[in-house]
């Protein structure tokens, strides 16, 4: 078997509310086009799209796309919205190994006795395929998870990856190979999106996954990320009873935990996160307790420059310590994950204002280029 990446996952954060999620999956009917059926199930535990009360459901038209010894073809969920099982339907124009002679041509030389024992295999969301010799490597989309939209019943639908394999083509079990961050939040605000991101920004969160048919454990292929965007649209209305947010994320190591940047629609921003260890198990969510947005008070550094390259002071308290630096040049980046930043605009003197949560300690490593500084909101 090829190994892409080992994680041994077990879910550690002290600051959360932490807990396995009950099998609430049903069958799913699959009908091929020569009318044999294909019986579909979730691996026991798991769950395809996350919804806020923790159940399965699929989407109306929700496609999965089969690859076997002489098959490629997509099948359509006949079911409703929020359907927990029913049937997937042939799709004609998408039976690529009929439609395509390049593909049936892959198909035809992929090593099925050699690697697979002839077994067959389901993904969905499909984007596309590789073949290594004749071994086969299936891909998500391009567009890939960085980007998610947020889903006011769960997760967004199309950010989960569910596979599935079956030994005869007729009886599948599928499993899903992603984790999920839920996040509450309240407050009178009105959020744009939220901004997920890994703290090392050494561990591949989200981008285009991929995996070797033989091993389904994700691998980020070509666009890569650290981070995960929540795009909220319009913007999501906060209240007194908390609004359920949910991320869906490659199974890694948060090594040093990971920090939210929630983005309001009147400008403003909150920031929080974790600094603790967390290891993302595949099919387990990750709960952090709520948090209240509102009333937030931040206390302001501002420091003047007059050099190209400004280095941020070093910040300390008796807790984590949040917040972000604005460069004044129109960019802002979230305090620790940025230290450093090298103007390109020729000007003689830059201003950096940095703004904080729970600091006690400032200190300046060097004062060269300080022109002036401003701890008079510290």
């Amino acid at each position: 078997m090829r190994k892409l990446y080992n994680y041994l996952a077990c879910i550690l954060l002290a600051s959360t509310l932490c807990s396995c999620v009950q099998d609430l999956t049903e069958d799913i009917h699959v009908n091929i086009s020569n009318g044999e059926v294909v019986y579909a199930k979730l691996k026991e535990g798991d769950r395809a799209q996350l919804s806020t009360d923790m159940k399965m459901s699929w989407l109306e038209r929700d496609t999965i796309y089969v690859i076997g010894p002489g098959r490629f073809c997509a099948y359509a969920f006949d079911g409703k919205t929020g359907a927990r099982g029913g049937t997937f339907t042939a799709i004609p124009d998408l039976n690529l190994y009929e439609k395509n002679i390049t593909y049936k041509t892959v198909i035809d030389n992929i090593g099925w006795s050699k690697y697979y024992d002839n077994k067959y295999y389901a993904i969905t969301p499909y984007g596309g395929f590789s073949s290594i010799g004749d071994q086969l490597i299936l891909y998500i989309p391009k567009a890939g998870m960085a980007k998610q939209y947020y889903n006011p019943n769960g997760c967004d639908p199309k950010s989960f990856v569910l596979f599935g394999v079956s030994d005869d083509g007729v009886n599948f079990e599928f499993e899903n190979l992603l984790g999920f961050i839920h996040i509450k939040l309240t407050g009178s605000k009105t959020v744009k999106d939220i901004v997920l991101t890994e703290n090392t920004k050494s561990a591949d969160i989200a981008g285009r996954f991929g995996f070797y048919l033989d091993e389904p454990t994700v691998s980020v292929w070509g666009t890569k990320s650290h981070s995960v965007t929540l795009d909220c649209g319009e913007g999501v209305q906060l209240s007194d009873t908390p609004t359920d947010f949910i991320f869906s994320v490659r199974p890694v190591e948060f090594e040093k935990g990971f920090t939210l940047v929630v983005n309001f629609t009147d400008g403003s921003k909150f920031i929080q996160g974790t600094s603790k260890s967390i290891i993302m198990k595949r099919n387990t969510v990750q709960p952090m307790a709520t948090i209240n947005v509102d009333d937030i008070e931040f206390q302001t550094i501002s420091v003047s420059y007059s050099t190209s390259s400004v280095v941020v002071p070093e910040l300390s308290g008796a807790t984590d310590i949040w917040g972000y630096v604005d460069w004044s040049d129109g960019n802002i980046s979230v305090l620790g994950l940025v230290t450093r930043r090298d103007y390109v605009d020729l000007l003689e003197s830059h201003n950096i204002t940095i703004n904080v949560r729970n600091a006690q300690k400032v200190k300046f490593n060097s004062i060269y280029g300080i022109s002036a500084v401003d701890l008079s909101n510290f």
